[in-house]
């Protein structure tokens, strides 16, 4: 996933309702490297009827953020987009923001191990945007990242949001594939700076 723009990235906020497209069909060598803004839209429904997050695959089990792993889940961050898809800023710049940003809240990482170690990792945003979303390749192919997009959504169901957004590189096929699968929809296309 690559999340561009300014600092913080493009979040939700400065989306236009009702503009919707769908994925362009095929590109030319000319054709701008862009990324897509995707949604999940929330049910809007009483928070005791909340929908329940897929349960978390194999041995993996959801543990809390803290500064101690902060190294290991940069580098799972580091591991999970060395193939493309996105980027992750060297340690000291990502470390500033990722728990002291202002869209940040330690309680919104949704990280995931196993007994071997960390195994997958949501970063959340208060603004109901999904920054980050990396497996381990231990991990892979056994519905990890589905079961933590879910957890996502459930995330921010209960704090009463309308929607979740990411963004996704547009030659990204396997997570546009992840993020339609689990519901989401295509909002707005826009080209790399």
């Amino acid at each position: 996933m690559l999340d561009s723009g300014s600092p913080h990235g493009r979040g939700p906020r400065h989306i236009k309702e009702g503009v919707s497209q769908g994925p362009p069909t095929t590109l030319s060598q000319d054709y701008p490297q862009g990324y897509w803004l995707m949604r999940r839209e929330l049910r809007q429904i009483d928070a005791r009827l909340v929908d329940t997050p897929r349960p978390w695959p194999g041995n993996s089990r959801r543990i809390a953020f803290s500064p101690d792993i902060a190294p290991q889940l940069h580098g799972l961050l580091v591991t999970g987009y060395q193939h493309g898809g996105g980027s992750v800023p060297a340690y000291e710049a990502w470390r500033a923001s990722a728990d002291t940003g202002p869209e940040a809240d330690p309680s919104l990482w949704i990280i995931t191990a196993d007994d071997y170690g960390l195994t997958g990792a949501a970063h959340c945003w208060t603004s109901a945007f999904i920054r980050d979303l990396v497996v381990h390749p231990r991990a892979r192919r056994q519905g990890l990242a589905l079961a933590l997009l879910s957890h996502a959504f459930y995330q921010f169901q209960l704090r009463g949001e309308a929607n979740v957004d990411l963004n996704v590189l547009e030659d990204n096929h396997a997570a546009r594939s992840l993020y339609e699968t689990s519901g989401m929809r295509y909002v707005l296309r826009t080209t790399a700076d």
